[in-house]
């Protein structure tokens, strides 16, 4: 029943974007989703009235213990922002410049993965950094995660590295798009 509730209540005609990409005109479009989406009920909008999620008063630290027959997997995460911050592509630049520098620093460690990720949304969501390694490694991989954030919030990463993920994101969303 609540399902059913939320879709009839948010999934509405007059509170959904259509996006097209490729080589059609207007007409064409209008005239295929007029055929599929025409019957679709328009409804009140209603606006979110999401809370801003609290910021943990602490760190905190889980460990789960496994043999030593696995990799071993650090994650770090903390609230990031949202899509709508006025910050928000030189948040993503900076969370890429990060993933590089400390993929960089733990390349000497063969099998030593890095994975940045800066989930945006209506309101802020997670920005997380997953390191999986050998047991042996992963405690001097994540001292370096933790010192290379550190060094970010009180010095500028160089300007080349800023470029080049400026690059690689210019090149993902290209990609994307094809």
């Amino acid at each position: 029943q609540d399902l059913t509730y939320f879709q009839n209540r948010f999934y509405i005609a007059n509170n959904a974007v259509l996006v097209v990409s490729g080589d059609v005109t207007a007409e064409q479009v209008t005239r295929l989703a007029r055929s599929k989406l025409g019957a679709w009920k328009k409804g009140e909008r209603i606006p979110p009235t999401f809370r801003t999620p609290e910021l943990p008063a602490e760190r905190r630290v889980f460990i789960l213990d496994r043999s030593d027959e696995q990799p071993a997997q650090a994650a770090v995460a903390q609230i990031g922002l949202s899509r709508r911050a006025a910050d928000y592509f030189a948040a993503v630049v900076a969370a890429d410049v990060l993933g590089e520098q400390v993929s960089k620093i733990t390349a000497v460690h063969p099998g030593t993965k890095i994975e940045t990720r800066l989930e945006t949304r209506l309101l802020a969501g997670p920005l997380m950094v997953r390191i999986t390694a050998s047991p042996s490694d992963l405690a001097g991989d994540l001292d370096v995660l933790l010192d290379t954030m550190a060094n970010m919030h009180t010095s500028p990463p160089a300007s080349d590295r800023v470029e080049s993920a400026k690059a690689r994101l210019i090149a993902s969303m290209a990609e994307r798009l094809k």
